[in-house]
């Protein structure tokens, strides 16, 4: 268990190294008015759609970036799941284009939230989303999915901050749908990859990797703004998995 943890805060480490040292991104929508104080988004893979319930109280920071990410077109779609371990996380966040990856990775990293206590680590349940890192004030634009057991304990190193929750509960389709994400021997391998992943992309992991699945696109459905003032977009997809 100890060694998973230490794997995870390891994350990340290779797409950092170009960041700006002289600069933290703090919360770019504090009040909440652009982005809202809860969101959902909506992602299509190859397994299957799932929506991910964003709550900015959770972790401030975190949860601005990942609007801005969902924001930007051309960051989502054939993302490869890339880290797959049984019980454990389910990674992804590097575009198939490196040039998007490279503006990504020139953006200042992010300010580490405040831990809150209910996701303290012993308390990291299944279907959490957070973005992962390699130490403090390293987050970018790599995330990660809680998928089992031996995620529990996490929640212990600086980084590990969720923003959000996968619609439906570990018992919803959604996270049935991701349970479906390849996580054979392969994956391990791919995982070794993650640096020429992050400066070749897709073009690099796809010939050596072909079973890895992908997220094909995300997208806000609905936004809650402060004043109970409320946006659905995309209502034809506002179903519940």
């Amino acid at each position: 268990m100890t060694v998973s943890v230490k794997l995870v805060a390891l994350v990340g480490v290779v797409s950092l190294v170009a960041a700006n040292e002289a600069e933290l991104a703090g919360d770019t929508d504090p009040d909440g008015s652009k982005y809202g104080i809860e969101a959902f988004v909506r992602c299509g893979s190859s397994t299957g759609d799932f929506v991910i319930h964003a709550k900015k109280a959770w972790a401030p920071i975190g949860y601005s970036r990942f609007i801005e990410l969902t924001q930007d077109p051309e960051y989502w779609p054939d993302q490869l799941i890339y880290r797959n371990i049984p019980g454990f996380i389910a990674q992804f966040g590097v575009p198939a284009k490196p040039e998007t990856t490279a503006q990504w990775v020139e953006k200042p990293r992010l300010r580490d939230d405040v831990h809150i206590d209910r996701f303290a680590s012993g308390k990291f349940r299944r279907g959490l989303v957070s973005f992962a890192g390699g130490g403090q004030d390293s987050r970018t634009h790599h995330l990660f999915i809680s998928t089992g057991a031996d995620a529990e304990f996490l929640g212990g190193a600086a980084h590990e901050t969720p923003f959000g929750t996968i619609e439906g509960g570990p018992d919803g389709q959604g996270f049935k749908n991701i349970l479906k994400w390849f996580n054979g021997a392969e994956a391990a391998e791919a995982e070794k990859e993650q640096h020429n992943y992050v400066s070749r992309g897709n073009g690099f992991m796809e010939p050596k990797f072909p079973m890895l699945d992908r997220i094909n696109g995300c997208y806000i459905i609905h936004t809650l703004y402060p004043g109970h003032k409320e946006e659905t977009l995309h209502q034809d997809k506002w179903d519940e998995l």
